[in-house]
């Protein structure tokens, strides 16, 4: 009897053992459980806020990359309109160089006739020596000596050889002879000057031929009558 007795205590020992182990065991699990569950929704809330703040950096980043793009697209207008100007400035550059070697082709033109022009005038010019130096007592260049009168020219008051004296006789004429027959002499006619030819206008003489200093009195001679 008391066999059975211990037999039972025994069989409800291991029992109540077993249970408390199923019973540990299971709450153990339901812990596990609940801290897994735990875990994954504080996961899961975490992972909510960080998807919030990379959809707001998300879209901070794309509101940046539009306003770089409109930066980008001025900065392209902005360089396109410094292209056109550049081309504008190249082909201004262009023309004002093309009109600076036109001038400066007609300065040295111009320069040159100038040159040659002086070179000319030096070679003509009788007051000029063979070293180029003016000689002494010489007029200024392009300007006739003092008191010098153009070629022609006569004396005021000076009559053309051949003319004579209105009313003078012909050679030869004279008085009535006192041995002439007692019939009165003819009154004598008076003398008719001879026609006098146009005197011809004298052509100035270069001023190579001027003479310096003195008046030519070839210069007053009158022309020869035709």
């Amino acid at each position: 009897m008391d066999t059975w007795i211990w037999i039972v205590i025994g069989i409800v020992v291991v029992a109540i053992i077993i249970v408390l182990i199923v019973a540990m065991t299971m709450g153990s699990r339901r812990k596990r459980a609940e801290d897994i569950a735990r875990q994954r929704r504080e996961q899961e809330q975490h992972d909510r806020v960080q998807a919030a703040d990379l959809r707001a950096q998300a879209d901070e980043e794309a509101l940046a990359a539009r306003q770089r793009d409109v930066v980008a697209k001025e900065a392209e207008t902005e360089a396109e309109r410094a292209r056109l100007e550049a081309d504008q400035a190249r082909l201004e550059a262009d023309r004002l160089g093309q009109q600076a070697r036109q001038q400066s082709a007609a300065a040295e033109d111009v320069r040159a006739e100038a040159a040659r022009d002086r070179a000319e005038a030096d070679a003509i010019d009788p007051d000029l020596g063979p070293d180029g130096q003016r000689r002494p007592g010489a007029t200024p260049a392009g300007t006739a000596p003092a008191g010098a009168e153009p070629a022609g020219v006569g004396q005021a008051g000076a009559e053309p050889a051949g003319a004579g004296r209105a009313g003078a006789e012909p050679a030869g004429s004279g008085p009535a002879q006192t041995e002439a027959p007692t019939a009165p002499p003819p009154a004598a006619e008076p003398a008719t000057e001879p026609p006098v030819a146009d005197e011809p206008v004298a052509e100035q003489p270069l001023p190579s031929q001027r003479t310096h200093g003195r008046h030519d009195p070839r210069a007053d001679e009158p022309p020869p009558q035709r």
